[in-house]
Parts: C-alpha cells; structure tokens; sequence
C-alpha cells in the first residue's frame, strides 16, 4: 500500500475501476432489452440483429491483449479515460445511426472501449491491493461488475419511457463522467512503476510463459457453461423441462447462474487466501459445475425447486474462475495488465464458439 495514499483513498481508486466494470455489464445485457425497436429502426432481420450484438464482442477480446499491455505501460489513469471516450463515442454514434453499417461500426468502437471494464478494474485492483488480499479484492470487484446484469429490467424500463435511442444517449452520458472521474479522481499506484520495455514484450512473455496457458485455458472452459446457457439458451431449455412455466419465470431461474457467480466471486477470493491453496480449490469446483450440469441434463423428475438450486449451484461454483485473474497476476506481476488481459481474452473465446455452436445442434435435432 502506497504510503501517500489513504485506505478509504485506494478504496475509492478501486470503486472507480469497478462501477466502470458494473456500467460495461450493463452495455452487454442492454441490447436484449432494446433488440425489436432496433430491428424495426434498421429494417433487419434476427440475424443482423446478431451482429450487431457478436460486433462489440469480438472487439471486446480482440482488446485484451493489447489492451493489458497498454494499460501495464501507460497505467490506468492514462488509458481508462481514452476507452471512456471511445464507449462515449461508439454511443453516441450508435444512438444516431439510421444506418445498418453505421450502427455496425459504432458498435465495434463501443466494443473497443468496453474491454477495458473488467481489465481495467481487475488491473486497478492489482495496482492497488497488498497481495495478500488480491484474490478477495478481485472477487469483491467481479461481484460489483457483474451486478450490473441484474438491472435488465431498469434499461427495459428506459427503452419503453425514453426509446431506445434516449437510453443509449443516457449510457454515452455516463460513460463521459467515468472520462472525468478517472482524469479528475483517479490516481495510480506510484509505488508500483510501470513497464517501459517494448510493449509486445510484454505480451510475448505472457505467451510463451506455459503457467498462463492452463490458468487461461481454465478459466475460459469454466466460463463457457455460463456464457451458453445462462446468457443464452438456460430459458429455452427450462421452457422445454417444464412447459407450464412462463418466460419470464424461465428468465428469473436462469438468472441465478448470475446470481452465484455474484455469491461466489467474493467468498472463492477469501476461502482461497485463507486456505493458500487455490490450484486445488478450482479443480473441486469445476467437478462440482460438471456434476450440476449432469444433473440438469439427465435427471427428468427435478422439482422446479431443485432446478432452480442447480442453476444457483452452477453459477456459485464456476465463480472460482474469479481465482485465475489473482493467478494470472501472481506469476510475474510486473507485466500483471497483459496477464489479466490474456486470461480475460481466453475466457471469452470459448463462449463464441459454444453459444453458435449450441444453437447449430438445436436446429439439427430439436424438435421443439
């Protein structure tokens, strides 16, 4: 902990960081709430609908290595303020398209701006924390970002009494006073020097590192059930199990996946630190998410009761993957922000290809 600085000083640092990762949460979950009245604006189909969704992610983990690096050479006062911008930016251009190619591209430079939530928090986090409390501080900053998945009905509630084009104009305003929080409020760490080696150094010693690889490669598999069926699919399959259920029944059961990770994201960052034992903690963990997911897929006599306790189950025990950011970090904390950035790149790579995937299999072999 640097001596110039306050507890309750470093904390707020680290609260910027993380409402940052929160507002980005709520970009991501925002356009399922708005996707028919941007369909009839643009005059698509379903299909373009899901570009314009898959635009902002792919951008999003094309970011993470580079983005890690910029942040580990420049810091965070320097680079949050330029994403801020570019989400602004992407935003507002977003809002005032009429045009399919030109919501595409505002789409992408939203994108762009956005993977610096969870990086950039994460690396505040980093910057900041004494190591001995860098898994839990992590966990804390996960369970804030992710709350903003919850807040669907809020941004449903927005498009209806605002317009979708009013609410997206609302977020590009928020995202210019996160511009103004970090350059006027944010400080970094001065006690913890940045790199100044060649930047892909950085990057080619995080690749060639092979203790990444396994953390990062865990981290995505682990993600993976989350991103498919909880950001996906959870609802259709709970529908299908129990055809009496309403949809938004079927929503509020599969959103306590999201409610587990938001659980467990804390408690597996303390549980860790005082257990120093996190290599073992994860591979109970994903024994547990596999077992819960045998359960759901093959048990045809579950209780809506007992469904709804598994999808928390899920969510809970994959949250554990919060551990390999704190790993990724311990390694070699000198280049911690491209180590952060390429846990995070893997992570989402995964549910790109299973969320598809998924989807492809269902139109082959569902029946309906």
């Amino acid at each position: 902990m640097s001596k110039r600085y306050t507890t309750p000083l470093i904390f707020g640092f680290c609260l910027i960081g993380a409402l940052y990762y929160f507002f980005e949460t709520i970009l991501e979950v925002a356009p399922s709430t708005m996707v028919d009245p941007m369909m009839n604006s643009f005059h698509i189909g379903g299909a373009k609908a899901g570009f314009i969704d898959v635009a902002y992610f792919v951008t999003y983990a094309i970011m993470q290595i580079p983005g890690g690096i910029l942040l580990a050479r420049y810091g965070a006062r320097r680079i949050m303020p330029i994403a801020g911008f570019m989400v602004a930016f992407g935003l507002g251009l977003f809002a005032l398209s009429h045009h399919y190619g030109f919501a595409l591209f505002a789409r992408i430079l939203a994108g762009f701006g956005g993977a610096f939530g969870i990086m950039g928090a994460l690396f505040i986090v980093s910057s900041w924390c004494k190591p001995r409390f860098l898994a839990f501080a992590i966990g804390i900053t996960i369970t804030i970002g992710l709350s903003g998945g919850l807040l669907q009905g809020l941004v449903s509630f927005l498009v209806e009494t605002l317009s979708w084009r009013g609410t997206v104009c609302i977020f590009s305003i928020v995202a210019c006073g996160f511009i103004a929080a970090f350059v006027l409020l944010y400080r970094d760490n001065p006690n913890r020097a940045h790199t100044y080696q060649t930047p892909w150094l950085d990057a080619w010693q995080v690749i060639t590192n092979w203790r990444y690889w396994p953390i990062a490669v865990f981290g995505g598999l682990i993600y993976a059930p989350t991103a498919t069926i909880g950001s996906m699919w959870g609802g259709n399959f709970l529908q299908a199990y129990f055809p009496s259920i309403t949809h938004t029944t079927a929503s509020e059961i599969n959103g306590l996946i999201f409610l587990g990770w938001i659980v467990g994201s804390p408690l597996s960052g303390l549980i860790s630190d005082l257990v120093k034992n996190r290599k073992w903690l994860l591979v109970i963990c994903s024994a547990m998410v596999l077992i819960c997911l045998l359960i759901i897929t093959f048990d045809v006599h579950l209780s809506l009761y007992w469904m709804s306790l598994l999808y928390f189950l899920v969510g809970l025990f994959s949250s554990l993957s919060a551990l390999t950011f704190a790993m990724g970090c311990e390694i070699k904390p000198k280049v911690r922000g491209t180590a952060i950035g390429f846990v995070n790149m893997l992570a989402i790579l995964p549910a790109l290809v299973t969320t598809p995937l998924f989807g492809h299999i269902l139109d082959k072999h569902w029946t309906g």
